[in-house]
């Protein structure tokens, strides 16, 4: 009995993927804006704890030419310093990407990006770093210019501000849940 239900089930979702319309490119001149969440976590080689924060962002996206855009966001994550007691640190991520946008589905946009991210520190410290970012993600349309948005990225720092105190290039990541609109242009 359960290997009929799994036969119906894989049915639905060849039928689905075969069925489905092909995607339409973003285009060029389209304009998009998201808000997000963000977790973030932080290796245990940072001076943040590696307990994972909770904060929000917003962006903005550019496509220069169709499926490829210019991406920038800024998010504020509160979290704290890593050593016994650490105050408060808020950390504001401020991303420049080039993100590929690949017309798979109408409906389903896989995204891979890479670029630059400045992390700066306030409250706690005042301090900055800079990072090499990689982005994977995917847009999920549910009208034709509205869709969730969800990310993964990781920075890689491989100068810190606090490497004269043993901090040591390390990895932080970050995963974002949003809505995005295509506000200017053509949409997809």
């Amino acid at each position: 009995m359960k290997y009929r239900s799994f036969l119906k089930v894989a049915a639905v979702v060849l039928a689905a993927v075969v069925w489905v319309r092909p995607a339409a490119a973003q285009q060029a001149g389209t304009i998009t804006v998201s808000a997000f969440g963000q977790f973030s976590f932080f290796e245990d080689a940072t001076t943040l704890s590696e307990t994972p924060a909770a904060g929000i962002g917003i962006g903005a996206s550019y496509f220069v030419i169709n499926n490829l855009a210019v991406e920038l966001s800024g998010a504020w994550v509160p979290t704290e310093l890593a050593e016994q007691g650490g105050d408060d640190v808020d950390l504001y991520p401020l991303r420049a990407l080039a993100a590929y946008h690949f017309p798979v589905s109408g409906d389903v946009v896989p995204i891979i990006g890479g670029g630059y991210t400045r992390l700066e520190y306030s409250d706690g410290i005042d301090e900055s770093d800079n990072a090499l970012t990689g982005l994977l993600g995917v847009k999920v349309y549910f009208s034709d210019r509205v869709a969730f948005r969800l990310d993964g990225m990781v920075d890689y720092v491989p100068s810190p501000f606090n490497e004269d105190q043993g901090v040591g290039s390390h990895l932080n990541a970050a995963l974002t849940a949003g809505v995005s609109w295509d506000v200017g242009g053509r949409g997809r």
